[in-house]
């Protein structure tokens, strides 16, 4: 029994949980502990492989405050949970979930909150900008130095974006600034008839006069 018991414990210390133990009694006092041991060691294995596939809702329950490796496979189910939530909501463009940086290695919590912000700086830009253009200041841009990598092209995007659609107030207003000949004309004014049609979808260029 002794030698079945330690060549058991031996495979649990390879991490081969497989062994079914089955205690001999309710008085033996060491296969219980050891069918107890096997049982809760598969179930935090269950809980860690299912966080390995990205499942967060499977609770855990420490079997009390000394319960050193429940406790922290709890903490790690509750953590991530917390950044499903937290990614979920950015995904539908909430950005005031507020969620605690566990400690300065937190690396999960670091970038989502370093995400975050940036997003939200993203978003504040292009409401300025909108804000500027409906109020009439259309050579408003989004300030793109503040930005980096895809952040960056984004904003020089719709500054371009911008630019294309007002380049010349005088020219919005309907001022052809420019000699061109007739076959000019026949090309400016379809332009400027798309360029009303964009202006007016957007709602965000104010003219005194429309485009015809």
């Amino acid at each position: 029994y002794l030698q079945n018991m330690a060549s058991i414990a031996w495979h649990i210390s390879k991490g081969n949980l497989s062994h079914n133990i089955v205690a001999r009694s309710d008085s033996d006092a060491l296969g219980n502990a050891f069918a107890q041991m096997t049982e809760y060691l598969n179930e935090m294995a269950f809980i860690a492989l299912s966080l390995s596939k990205g499942d967060v809702e499977r609770d855990v329950e420490s079997k009390s405050d000394e319960d050193v490796l429940g406790n922290a496979f709890k903490e790690l189910v509750h953590y991530n949970r917390e950044m499903a939530q937290v990614a979920s909501a950015i995904a539908r463009g909430d950005l005031s979930s507020e969620f605690d940086i566990r400690s300065d290695h937190d690396a999960l919590g670091i970038a989502f909150l370093n995400m975050s912000n940036q997003l939200q700086e993203v978003l504040a830009a292009m409401e300025r900008l909108v804000h500027d253009i409906q109020e009439g200041r259309i050579d408003s841009r989004v300030a793109v130095e503040q930005f980096s990598g895809k952040w960056y092209d984004l904003a020089m995007g719709i500054n371009s974006v911008i630019d294309s659609l007002v380049i010349d107030r005088g020219f919005l207003d309907g001022k052809v600034l420019y000699d061109i000949d007739q076959q000019g004309i026949e090309f400016v004014i379809p332009l400027k008839r798309s360029m009303a049609a964009a202006r007016d979808a957007l709602g965000c260029i104010p003219t005194q006069r429309r485009i015809v």
